[in-house]
């Protein structure tokens, strides 16, 4: 006679309750993968009509990565495949996915708000889809999401001003691309972790909000394109992180902030096409001793060219074209050997009559691919190793 005591019985009660509720959620996952598959209407390649079928397991599937614990779905990852279609709703009831990757599709219509709910995604990418509709009503309550990438799609009207309310972890958000209007809502200031920010190409409006400054994690900000207005707010010179401030191609009026200068982490400053003024420092080259990429062209800078500029060893870029610099340009300009383009175009510069000019020093940026010097009272010779160089 066999006997089971109480606990193991327990226990084997347990067993198959797990195991119950694991084929419960895996049919789950099936049925709102299925529900997608359904929904595209365009599958160029048949991967999903050949590969996602009711008779093979879930996590065999191409573009799902199942936890090999739990056995859930935890990534679904289609991207690149030429997919139309739209998203079905029951795509959220994913409730153990970490990343969601549809970009790179021709997918349509509007995202169900189920998807910003979903409390376990990590990652979130429909970049280049024809994806509409506003958000600015959803709400965004994603505990655990790290990044959201919407580029180049079809959105439209306000930007969420609720977004960052329930996103503690995020730190890549990226809109660009697409037809959101409005202001920039001061309550991204609550997304502390925030580290990446693209609101470029769209049609936002009014001023830059001071509070961008409490992102003190930010290392890149871009807002290139928009219809923004007013004065770069000086709060900006309070992310001691921040590699790349793109702001160019808007609105933006008056003297360029003191601090910007000292932001010893810039890489890359994009001011070109606004209505900045003011000169440029004397000691440039210890305000940004990293900097890369300097593009202030087609603004209302004024003064001389600091010399000093010539000793920051990594511009690569370098712009200035299209303001009201005056006196010489610095003779020491062939110090910056790892540039590849240099503009100073439709300025008032002119040339040392020294025996060591601008132009001969020009020789040694063997990397220069681009030169425009043109609309400036320039004389002298250039050297017939320029045109060996530049393309």
């Amino acid at each position: 006679m066999i006997t089971v005591s109480l606990t193991h019985f327990l226990l084997l009660c347990l067993v198959v309750v797990a195991a119950a509720a694991a084929s419960n959620n895996i049919t789950t996952d099936q049925q709102a993968l299925l529900a997608l598959k359904d929904h595209i209407i365009y599958d160029p390649t048949n991967l999903l009509a050949h590969n996602w079928t009711s008779n093979t397991s879930v996590c065999t599937w191409i573009g799902i990565t199942c936890d090999v614990n739990s056995h859930r779905v935890a990534a679904l990852d289609i991207s690149q495949f030429n997919l139309q279609g739209t998203i079905p709703p029951q795509l959220g009831n994913l409730s153990s996915l970490t990343t969601l990757n549809l970009s790179h599709n021709k997918l349509s219509g509007n995202v169900p708000s189920s998807i910003y709910t979903m409390h376990t995604l990590k990652f979130l990418d429909f970049t280049d889809n024809q994806l509409s509709g506003s958000v600015s009503s959803f709400v965004f309550n994603m505990s655990s999401i790290v990044e959201i990438r919407l580029t180049n799609n079809r959105f439209s009207g306000e930007l969420p001003k609720n977004i960052c309310n329930y996103l503690p972890h995020l730190k890549a958000l990226f809109l660009d691309k697409n037809m959101f209007h409005s202001k920039i809502p001061s309550a991204l200031s609550k997304c502390k972790q925030l580290q990446q920010l693209n609101l470029q190409f769209n049609n936002l409006s009014g001023a830059i909000p001071k509070e961008i400054g409490n992102l003190t994690m930010l290392k890149g900000i871009s807002l290139l394109c928009n219809k923004l207005h007013g004065e770069i707010p000086h709060e900006i010179a309070n992310l001691r992180n921040l590699e790349a401030l793109v702001l160019g191609m808007n609105n933006l009026v008056g003297v360029l902030p003191a601090p910007i200068f000292n932001m010893s982490t810039l890489k890359v400053l994009i001011l070109m096409d606004n209505s900045l003024s003011g000169s440029l420092p004397s000691r440039i080259d210890l305000s940004l001793p990293t900097v890369e990429f300097l593009e202030l062209a087609h603004n209302r800078f004024s003064g001389t060219i600091p010399s000093s500029i010539t000793n920051a060893s990594k511009l690569t870029v370098l712009a200035l074209g299209e303001n009201t610099f005056s006196g010489f340009i610095p003779n020491t300009i062939g110090n910056l050997r790892s540039l590849l383009r240099l503009s100073l175009a439709n300025n008032y510069l002119k040339s040392s009559t020294s025996k060591l000019s601008f132009l001969s020093s020009l020789a040694n940026c063997k990397k220069l691919r681009f030169l425009n010097l043109g609309g400036n009272p320039l004389d002298g010779i250039l050297p017939s190793s320029i045109g060996r160089t530049v393309v």
